[in-house]
């Protein structure tokens, strides 16, 4: 699965949201990029420009703290959005970031993972 975060603040917001996701299970390869930018984070991997992600298929954005709506966003997309999501989310209160997040992965991302867990525990589990 290829999710895409984007946040006005990918520093401050996007990074945090990707560790918080990736803590919850396998399966998901999650990038980030800041809104209008033209250049990547700097020193993160993950991190793409605005324009260089519109031009790839993304199986979910998630779109965290943005002044324009998500339809504005995803009409830059030249590919294939298969699901989308905006929220409200600060980092500054950790425990409903998390929260947030969590329920984001277990009602909408969870199901759409490709790995499945062969030893009974589940969301627990870190078998592939």
């Amino acid at each position: 699965m290829e999710l895409l975060i984007l946040s006005q603040d990918e520093e401050q917001t996007g990074c945090p949201a990707r560790e918080t996701l990736l803590s919850f299970g396998k399966g998901i390869n999650i990038y980030t990029a800041g809104i209008g930018t033209d250049r990547a984070a700097e020193g993160y991997p993950y991190s793409l420009s605005f324009d260089d992600c519109t031009h790839r298929s993304w199986d979910y954005v998630l779109i965290i703290g943005s002044d324009n709506t998500a339809e504005e966003l995803l009409s830059y997309f030249g590919k294939t959005v298969y699901g989308w999501k905006q929220m409200e989310l600060s980092p500054s209160d950790k425990e409903q970031f998390q929260r947030n997040l969590y329920e984001l992965y277990r009602d909408e991302l969870k199901e759409r993972t490709a790995t499945r867990c062969t030893c009974g525990a589940n969301d627990f589990c870190r078998c592939e």
